[in-house]
């Protein structure tokens, strides 16, 4: 005697699939984005985070991965990230947009620009925040070079006109 169990797998083989399909997709669109993705549980820990962390901070992904959000960021800024964060994942704000210094592994400090947004379960309440991470000290640097132009632009303006209306005044 013998006995026979057959059971249709089907339907979980065509999961299976979506699901690394998802997968690739996923991998390929953090994988293009210049900018830092990451994903940080409520008990603060990066559970993800795209490979544009190397350029970034000069830090492997596989070494950020498990530990403590804002660990590399400046002291009087990491308060600030993990409070949003938490008020994310809490569900007591749905988004956020800060301002952040982080050093580099080579010791030079850059200025980032964190958005933030719950990553939602399948209820509906927040399991986790989706943080982006952007380096702005080029652009940060490069507005205040424009102002500082403008201000100098501005003062050579100024002396040009006392200067013509000394001229002027001293020509009468």
């Amino acid at each position: 005697a013998f006995l026979l169990y057959m059971l249709d797998v089907t339907e979980r083989r065509v999961a299976e699939r979506s699901v690394a399909e998802r997968q690739r997709e996923l991998t390929a669109i953090t994988a293009a984005s210049p900018d830092v993705i990451a994903v940080v549980s409520a008990d603060l820990r990066v559970s993800f985070i795209s490979e544009a962390v190397a350029g970034l901070s000069g830090r492997r992904a596989a070494d950020v991965v498990g530990g403590v959000v804002g660990d590399v960021l400046h002291e009087d800024d990491r308060p600030m990230l993990i409070d949003a964060v938490r008020a994310v994942t809490s569900g007591a704000a749905e988004d956020f947009t800060i301002r952040v210094r982080s050093r580099h592994t080579s010791g030079r400090w850059l200025l980032l620009e964190a958005h933030g947004r719950p990553l939602l379960g399948d209820d509906g309440a927040p399991i986790a925040a989706v943080v982006v991470f952007r380096d702005i000290s080029d652009r940060i640097a490069l507005e205040a070079a424009l102002v500082e132009a403008r201000d100098v632009a501005d003062a050579a303006s100024r002396a040009k006109s006392e200067f013509l209306s000394r001229m002027s005044h001293e020509l009468r």
